[in-house]
């Protein structure tokens, strides 16, 4: 019998004829019947082996197929039922225990970012444990460096004025990398407070202009600058006033909290390395920061790397806005520079009046112990170095 004689019509014809079957086997069993069957060499002519073979599968499509489906339906209504809650909270614990652990990795790694690079400045939440005194230490390159001395609040003995004359005469110098600076003159000097003025008794035979007249000026202006003292009287022991040379007599000195000026980088000779300000007065944040591009003597060194590009909005009543015109990532370079610029920036910033700054363009938002996303507050004072009286 040819192949193309078999029509759709005839198979179905040849299936109604054949009996209702009913079989108690296993459908694994079947499997393996079906196979067995199709895999064993019979001496069928050859044009009639496929033919079985589809009538065979047909059969088993016909008596099992509503079995396996029936089920399959009945296993996963029990699933809905009896395991679905189960698997669901078992997968929420685990998609739990994975953030959290991705949560953990990150702050992990955020510490230990954060680790690699410390502030150098003193801030306003520093004052709650610490009891702060400023010197403006002068160096032989005739340079004036703004340290500030943090102390534990409960080491206090003695009132602040008398307090900034004895931890003078303690203050590891050397250790700061002032070893080679000549000798200092605070712990030569009598000092009272009344309010928000000082009151300086100098000597008769100590020379407090052995380094000039302008670095004395400059040393009582960042002993006091960042503190809330609005003016220093010179008198000697007996109250007389002083004549400083080419300045003439002077009796008071008024501090300046807002000098308009910008910070460098000064380094000592044994390599330990502070922020410093300049003695140049600008006429607005965005001249000063662009002038800590270049150093404007021998000593210092720049803050600011000449390929930052820095664009600065100043409003009243409202933090300056300092945008970086090109993203700038601090996770890049050396850190420490880094935290050298940034709080250079912030210290220039106080020097003008600012005690905010917002800053644009600048990742990640979290470094350093600073959040870029808020405002960022200025420091209190720079260079804090911490001495614990023994």
């Amino acid at each position: 019998m040819a192949k193309e004689e078999y029509q759709e019509h005839d198979i179905e014809h040849l299936l109604q004829k054949m009996p209702r079957l009913k079989d108690n086997l296993l459908k694994e069993e079947i499997f393996q019947a079906v196979e067995r069957k199709m895999n064993k060499k019979k001496r069928y002519r050859p044009l009639l082996v496929p033919i079985f073979a589809s009538i065979a599968a047909i059969f088993f499509l016909i008596l099992f197929i509503p079995s396996i489906v029936q089920k399959e339906d009945t296993d996963l209504s029990a699933s809905k039922d009896a395991k679905v809650g189960p698997f669901s909270a078992a997968t929420e614990r685990m998609d739990s225990a994975l953030s959290n652990a991705q949560d953990k990795a990150i702050k992990e790694s955020v510490v230990l970012t954060d680790a690699t690079v410390n502030k150098t400045a003193v801030y306003k939440d520093h004052l709650t444990q610490y009891d702060v005194i400023n010197y403006g230490f002068i160096t032989e390159d005739a340079i004036t460096v703004p340290i500030s001395v943090m102390m534990p609040k409960e080491a206090r003995e003695n009132s602040w004025e008398a307090q900034f004359k004895e931890v003078a005469e303690k203050l590891p110098l050397e250790e700061w990398g002032f070893s080679e600076t000549p000798p200092q003159f605070y712990e030569e000097v009598n000092m009272e407070k009344n309010n928000e003025e000082i009151f300086l008794h100098l000597k008769e035979n100590v020379d407090y202009f052995i380094y000039g007249e302008h670095n004395f000026w400059n040393a009582l202006q960042y002993s006091f600058r960042y503190q809330d003292v609005k003016a220093v009287n010179i008198s000697d022991e007996e109250g007389n006033i002083l004549n400083f040379g080419n300045m003439g007599k002077i009796g008071k000195i008024v501090i300046d909290h807002t000098p308009h000026t910008n910070y460098y980088a000064y380094t000592l000779k044994n390599g330990a390395t502070y922020v410093a300000p300049s003695e140049l007065s600008y006429s607005s944040l965005a001249e000063a920061l662009e002038a800590m591009k270049n150093t404007p003597n021998d000593f210092y060194e720049p803050l600011l790397p000449k390929e930052v590009a820095l664009s600065v909005i100043e409003q009243e009543n409202h933090p300056p806005i300092i945008r970086f015109r090109s993203h700038y990532d601090l996770m890049n370079g050396d850190k420490t520079q880094q935290m050298r610029m940034m709080e250079g920036i912030l210290l220039t910033a106080k020097d003008f009046g600012y005690e905010e700054v917002e800053f644009q363009n600048l990742s990640p938002e979290e470094w350093g112990g600073f959040n870029f996303s808020e405002k960022v507050e200025v420091p209190y004072s720079p260079n804090r170095m911490l001495f614990e009286t023994k």
